[in-house]
Formats: C-alpha cells, sequence, structure tokens
C-alpha cells in the first residue's frame, strides 16, 4: 500500500465515486483527526482556489429578485423606484452571469464610468447597495460585507448650473423686449446691481 506522503505528492486519477463515497469520507474524517488532516491537505492542493473564491461570490437568482421587490414594496418604495432597481440590476447580472464578486463589480463599474454613465451608475449602485443589504446580508454577513464594501453609492454631478446670458444676448433683450416683466428685471439689475435672482426675489 502506498504511503500517505507519496500518495499526497501525486494527482488523483479520476475514478467513479458515489455519493456514499463522499458521506463515507466525510464521517471518517469527522471522527479521525490524521484522516482529516489528509482530506484538508488534498482539497487545498486541488481544490484550494475553487474553495476559497466560494466565499467571494454570490451567485444571484431569481427568487432573490423576487424577494427584493416584495421586501422594498413592504418599505413603501414606489413601483417606479423599483422597475429602475430591477432594470439596473438585471443589465449587470446578465453581464456577469448572474454572479456578483469583488472583481467582477468593480470591473463593471470602471466600465460604466469610463462610458460617462452617470445616470446608470447612481441608480445601479443604490440598487445593487439595496439588494445586498435585503437579501445577502441575512443569509451570508461576511460576504455581504465583503460586496457592500467594493463599492460607494454614486452621487452624480448636478448639471443644474443656471448659464448667465451673454452681452449680446443682454443687449438683444434690450432693444427688443418682448415682455414688460423683462425690462423691469433689467432696470433693476442695471440699477441695483443685483443678479436677476435677486431682482425675481428681493427679499433675499
Amino acid at each position: 500500500m502506498r504511503s500517505w506522503p507519496k500518495l499526497l505528492g501525486q494527482i488523483p486519477e479520476l475514478e467513479p465515486a458515489s455519493i456514499g463515497d463522499l458521506v463515507r469520507v466525510i464521517a471518517r474524517a469527522r471522527a479521525d483527526p490524521e484522516y482529516r488532516d489528509l482530506l484538508l491537505s488534498y482539497l487545498d492542493r486541488y481544490l484550494g482556489d475553487y474553495v476559497r473564491s466560494i466565499g467571494r461570490e454570490w451567485v444571484v437568482t431569481e427568487q432573490d429578485i423576487e424577494d427584493f421587490v416584495k421586501a422594498k414594496r413592504l418599505e413603501g418604495v414606489t413601483e417606479k423606484t423599483l422597475r429602475n432597481y430591477v432594470h439596473y440590476l438585471r443589465e449587470m447580472l446578465a453581464e456577469l452571469n448572474w454572479t456578483l464578486t469583488p472583481d467582477g463589480i468593480r470591473e463593471y463599474l470602471a466600465e460604466l464610468k469610463e462610458e460617462g454613465e452617470e445616470h446608470v451608475l447612481h441608480h445601479l449602485t443604490t440598487a445593487l447597495k439595496s439588494l445586498l443589504k435585503t437579501v445577502l446580508e441575512p443569509k451570508d454577513p461576511y460576504l455581504f460585507g465583503l460586496l457592500y464594501h467594493t463599492f460607494k453609492t454614486y452621487r452624480a454631478k448636478s448639471n443644474n448650473r443656471v448659464r448667465l446670458p451673454t452681452i449680446d444676448q443682454l443687449r438683444q433683450i434690450w432693444q427688443n423686449p418682448t415682455n414688460n416683466r423683462v425690462q423691469v428685471l433689467l432696470r433693476l439689475t442695471g440699477r441695483d446691481g443685483p443678479t436677476p435672482g435677486r431682482a425675481l426675489h428681493p427679499n433675499h
């Protein structure tokens, strides 16, 4: 019979094995410390990368999405918001083969950032944070923390800055006013020196 050290140094040959075989291996490993160490050595040597990756990925299911929607409805989230959440989540999950990992999330969000999809980034990161907290945290707190802290909620830059008219535009308005209110506003601005906003709201 081959010794354990020699056996450990070889790649196992593929042989038929039943569920019963697996159960017997586990049962013996639980009862025999030496055998358990041997089993763990095998797992680390030949399946180590796979075993370690299990704790770093979440395979999302349709049931997870349904549970998420039900929970959000109970919280009073509007149907419009829910539709947006689910839409952006499904787009991401389809791209990532419904498997969420830290690297996968970062790469997907980085691509959206490069494409200038600020609106999508805001809604997606908000929805993803909510999905993780609602569905994954109760099931697997460790994996939840790993994925949740992989990214931050993205806040799109505001594009609501008021553009002031140019000198030429002001001159055209002054020369050809179409509204008496425009004349009053320009006179107030020219006399008192306030901005147009302050002229409209003198008490501010």
